[in-house]
């Protein structure tokens, strides 16, 4: 097998990856279903496109895989795929996202496809019709699989979610499932879902030494209260106010949570240094969010959002994480936390009666 030690990226620099990243590779290209759990930040996106250059070299040197290798990724969310199209194009590699025409992907690298349109019958025909030069399918954030494609009180939030395994009548390539937080109970259940046989798991604990819990009690109908030392703050450092997502129990709290910041904060300026960021976001302004949160020079400081910001998306600089609102999944918890503090700051999750508080801020 070609060495995965090191690659010359589109950048010009060299990437090394971990252990467990190497580890990852050999098995999912040595064709064994493999299952990886690892923390928020650890890089798990570099394992598909690693994957990829490796078979690429693989093809040319040693003509171990048919030329033109591609790989599938199972991706939950728009912003997600437009978030991990630019980042291996970054790394020389060709991107689409899977829509109306499947000729688009002729000489493609690496393909995203939601699950709704791995659904299609064509879709799941075309799958087949790659034949050896499908290197394998990686579902991306596969806690979804459980969490949004099942349900035990009627119809699951993104039913096609349960239907991914069916991929296996039209494909014998191998499936890699990455997610940040699985336990072996959540482990089970994906793998049996999507099929998978003699399953190789690679995981680490999502523990992070940087971060602390403390209790405090909140009122809900002191909500203007309680928020107005993050008004006053935005207020008086505007632009240099700490980079901040306020994570929302619901759209409804999201929405009060903008309003009180919209009654405070000059008009001017609300349209850039603090936005709502939900499923129900136009596209072209969760764009526009993205584009000014990730970007160092963006001018938005704080956004008010539900699970679906950060959700595989490299947010750089994420100073404070404050949670309002219990999280439905103890997973989607852990996800958000990791979401800041990841330069080492200190992060301290407030949870109250009402309200579950993350706090991180650099030392």
């Amino acid at each position: 097998m070609a060495s995965i030690d090191k690659f010359s990226l589109a950048s010009s620099k060299l990437y090394k990856p971990t252990k467990l990243q190497r580890k990852a590779v050999k098995s999912f290209l040595s064709k064994s279903d493999t299952f990886v759990c690892l923390p928020t930040g650890y890089g798990k996106s570099y394992i598909y496109q690693l994957s990829l250059l490796t078979a690429k070299q693989m093809s040319t040197n040693k003509s171990e895989c048919e030329s033109s290798p591609v790989i599938v990724v199972v991706c939950p969310l728009n912003s997600l795929i437009a978030d991990q199209i630019r980042s291996c194009e970054a790394l020389g590699l060709s991107a689409v996202k899977l829509e109306s025409s499947l000729e688009d992907t002729d000489k493609t690298d690496i393909v995203f496809v939601s699950p709704e349109k791995l659904d299609e019958l064509e879709t799941k025909k075309w799958l087949s019709n790659l034949g050896n030069r499908l290197v394998g399918v990686f579902v991306d954030e596969s806690h979804c699989v459980v969490n949004w494609g099942s349900s035990e009180e009627g119809k699951p939030f993104r039913e096609a979610y349960g239907r991914i395994g069916n991929l296996r009548g039209f494909t014998k390539a191998p499936i890699l499932c990455l997610t940040a937080t699985a336990g072996a109970k959540m482990r089970r259940k994906i793998i049996k879902s999507l099929m998978m046989k003699k399953v190789n798991i690679i995981h680490i604990s999502p523990e992070k030494e940087n971060i602390n819990i403390a209790i405090k009690s909140v009122k809900k109908q002191d909500l203007e209260e309680t928020l107005s030392w993050l008004v006053e703050e935005l207020k008086q450092l505007k632009n240099t106010t700490l980079k901040t997502i306020v994570y929302c129990g619901s759209l409804k709290v999201c929405g009060e949570l903008y309003s009180i910041f919209d009654e405070h904060i000059e008009s001017d300026t609300a349209d850039q240094i603090f936005e709502k960021y939900h499923s129900k976001t136009p596209c072209e302004i969760q764009e526009k969010v993205l584009e000014s949160f990730t970007t160092a020079d963006g001018k938005t400081r704080i956004v008010f959002a539900r699970s679906a910001l950060g959700m595989g998306v490299d947010i750089p600089n994420i100073e404070r994480v404050i949670h309002f609102g219990i999280a439905k999944e103890m997973g989607d918890y852990v996800q958000e936390i990791g979401r800041c503090g990841r330069d080492g700051g200190s992060v301290w999750p407030y949870i109250t009666s009402h309200t579950i508080w993350l706090i991180a801020k650099q030392q």
